[in-house]
């Protein structure tokens, strides 16, 4: 630690010195008018002021990087004040130049304090002070992972020009214990929440500097909030011999979306078979995933450039990548003839598609990926019982903002060129959004729904557990006051605590 601390300590002293250099060049080339007097307010610094770098030598190292309020006084007596580490006067910027007592920041600590000079035209300086503030994260805890080769995020070129193959970082695994004593811990995803913000750890990404190879394992360092860590990540060798996809239909202008006035397909279902170097054979999901070695991998389809131009009857060869290997299938179109579209159910959601000769298609709805929300519409890829995806969007009649959407309806879908009927009060639906029927704006414990805890509560929900009343489905949803999926009376119990100030 020692020598990690002094090899920082001396980039840091030869940077200084470099900045200094560089001030006391522009008194040179510009002569005249210099500084006499420097003024610089303390600053205040945290975690999101926190640069990575990398030394000569390939090591991580972290520095807080920030501006400084300053005042300056010229030799005519004109005083010049501003924001940053470089003042213009003279014809030309001026760099004010820092260092001090503390110039190796490992050292730095949340909540001290930090003694700096800062110089200009180098008979001008004044000392100020560095705040590091209390951090809200005192300890990380990554795990270590592994990429495969071939499997990269991109390729890209280092300064020198050369080429090199870039792999993924961040790993989706980690710990973070705030300085509260509370623990996040992110599983399956980069980024972690707080309060419904997300976040995404700070990374130092050593490949430019070293590039990473098959067999090889490289060390990365991590910061969040203030707290540091390092972990490994391991270029495993690539395990697959082979990838073969079939060949697929798709209906014209229908199994996509449309985007910018352009009509995009979905390459879903996929029948996509991997044959690892070690003999073992196995096929992806319909979704093109398939886990291997605890990691889940997916066959990557490049989105061909003519796709716009697809017209029913075309086939169209296709390629795509299973980690990092590629393979090639073919795109048949056919024409689409869909003439409506009805959705039916409560605690299931239905579609029957029915054609222009009249024969009828039906398919229960399973799961909804992620979309998004603009004005009354939330579009979406949702997939069904069956096997099929679909590209649509639930819309929400009379709606003014995504904020104002109640998921139990009413609402109608549409599909590409085509409208359905409108729903009220589907089930299934606002679960894929509030899992256990809780929308966002109920209270647990409000069971008469009058916006507050009150004894009122209390009584609703004993008389309801008597079989004296019956709750609508907003009000046993607020009834379970635990949240363990059933109304009973444990949640009588913690309501009277809640109410009694005791919970």
């Amino acid at each position: 630690m020692k020598g990690f601390n002094k090899l920082v300590s001396f980039i840091l002293t030869v940077a200084l010195l470099a900045g200094m250099i560089s001030a006391g060049t522009a008194v040179f080339a510009g002569g005249g008018n210099e500084a006499v007097a420097i003024e610089v307010a303390e600053v205040t610094v945290d975690s999101t002021d926190v640069n990575v770098y990398c030394d000569v030598n390939g090591n991580a190292h972290f520095r807080y990087e920030f501006t400084v309020d300053y005042s300056v006084q010229l030799e005519d007596g004109s005083w010049l004040s501003g924001s940053g580490n470089r003042v213009w006067y003279d014809g030309e910027y001026h760099d004010i130049a820092i260092w001090g007592e503390t110039q190796d920041q490992v050292e730095w600590r949340p909540g001290g304090r930090y003694r700096l000079i800062a110089m200009i035209d180098r008979n001008a300086d004044c000392e100020f002070y560095v705040n590091v503030a209390e951090e809200r994260a005192v300890s990380l805890e990554f795990d270590d992972f592994c990429v495969v080769d071939g499997n990269t995020d991109y390729q890209s070129i280092d300064d020198n020009g050369d080429p090199y193959a870039h792999y993924r970082v961040t790993p989706n695994n980690y710990r973070i214990t705030l300085a509260d004593g509370s623990v996040i811990t992110a599983e399956g995803s980069p980024y972690f929440y707080i309060d419904g913000e997300s976040y995404l750890p700070e990374v130092y990404d050593p490949q430019p500097e070293v590039h990473w190879k098959p067999g090889g394992t490289y060390s990365v360092v991590a910061c969040v909030f203030g707290a540091y860590t390092t972990y490994n990540v391991t270029v495993l060798e690539n395990p697959v011999e082979a990838v073969t996809v079939n060949d697929i239909t798709l209906i014209e202008r229908f199994d996509g979306y449309e985007y910018d006035g352009d009509f995009y397909y979905n390459f879903h279902p996929l029948d996509c078979t991997v044959t690892f170097k070690d003999g073992a054979v196995a096929k992806t999901d319909d979704m093109g995933n398939l886990e291997w070695n605890g990691e889940n991998y997916f066959f990557n389809v490049y989105t061909p450039s003519d796709m716009k131009n697809w017209n029913a009857g075309g086939t169209y060869k296709c390629e795509g990548d299973f980690m990092g290997v590629t393979a090639t299938f073919n795109v048949h179109v056919v024409a689409n003839d869909y003439a409506s579209l009805e959705i039916a159910g409560r605690n299931e959601l239905t579609l029957t598609l029915t054609k222009k000769d009249g024969t009828k298609e039906t398919y229960r709805a399973k799961a909804l990926f992620a979309g998004g929300a603009v004005g009354n519409a939330y579009s979406t890829n949702f997939i069904t019982e069956e096997g099929r995806m679909f590209s649509g969007s639930f819309v929400f009649p009379g709606v003014p903002s995504p904020y104002d959407i109640d998921f139990d309806g009413p609402f109608y879908l549409e599909l590409p060129g085509l409208r359905s009927n409108t729903l009220t009060g589907c089930k299934w639906l606002k679960e894929q959004f509030f899992p256990g029927g809780a929308g966002p704006d109920v209270l647990p414990g409000d069971a008469d729904g009058n916006g507050s805890l009150d004894l009122k509560d209390v009584l609703k929900l004993r008389r309801a557990l008597a079989g004296a009343e019956e709750l609508t489905e907003e009000q046993e949803a607020a009834a379970d006051v635990n949240g363990d999926g059933a109304v009973n009376m444990k949640d009588v119990l913690l309501l009277r605590r809640i109410l009694a100030g005791v919970e």
